[in-house]
């Protein structure tokens, strides 16, 4: 007798439709550049340790790329998911040297290693919202308008992070509550644009800094801030 796995047939069933639909409207969905987040009923708890059923279901983001430091892809994986309340996240991430800045208000996250998260609502960039999150839990969180206009005094309402060391690295893990995505113009249940990013320090001098994309921005120098550096994640839903 066969056993056919419903969850995942599903999964595949809604992909498929998804993919036709953007092919019979006359769309191009570049495989490369977006990330397909699947529904999941139940809300994780936010410990850093992704031991939990949803995370083994969740489809993995890896290939991280160092444009600019010629040392082949990174080993970084990110997931994410949508519960009905929480736009749910982790990076695993694998780190020998971690560089860990004392913490001393939330700029310090910027001068340590840590994994980044951009939402914008556009693929121009006009109004995009980050969260950066060192190894420890820290987060740095700020809004922007293309290009680089950095607004430091803005903050998300609400958000649940947190951090642990691993034998190979660190894993961040977090929700943001949907509603308040929406509030923003983020569309976590149809489609947005994101940035996923890792700073890797080879050391506590500022400059000796790694920098890992999810896609190669095609910069000469290191810069996030552009729309070449933004996917899509997409909502493929049951």
């Amino acid at each position: 007798m066969l056993f056919v796995n419903t969850e995942y047939m599903n999964r595949f069933i809604a992909t498929l439709l998804l993919f036709l639909t953007f092919v019979m409207n006359g769309y191009s969905l570049d495989p490369s550049k977006t990330i397909l987040t699947h529904p999941e009923f139940k809300d994780i708890h936010v410990d850093g340790v992704l031991d939990c059923a949803e995370w083994g279901a969740t489809d993995s983001v890896v290939g991280f790329c160092s444009p600019w430091v010629p040392i082949g892809k990174d080993n970084t994986v990110f997931k994410c998911f949508c519960s009905e309340t929480y736009f749910n996240f982790c990076f695993d991430v694998g780190d020998k040297n971690i560089v860990d800045n004392s913490f001393s208000n939330e700029l310090s996250v910027s001068k340590g290693d840590r994994v980044e998260l951009f939402f914008s609502v556009d693929s121009v960039l006009s109004q995009y919202f980050c969260m950066e999150i060192s190894s420890t839990g820290h987060v740095l969180d700020y809004a922007v308008q293309y290009y680089r206009k950095i607004d430091y005094s803005w903050k998300f309402e609400r958000y649940d992070i947190a951090a642990k060391y691993t034998p190979k690295g660190y894993v961040v893990e977090g929700r943001i509550p949907i509603s308040e995505l929406e509030k923003l113009g983020i569309k976590a249940k149809q489609s947005f644009y994101l940035g996923l990013f890792r700073a890797d320090f080879t050391d506590m001098n500022s400059k000796n800094v790694i920098w890992y994309s999810w896609l190669d921005p095609q910069k000469q120098v290191p810069d996030f801030h552009v729309p070449t550096a933004f996917g899509i994640c997409k909502y493929v839903g049951q």
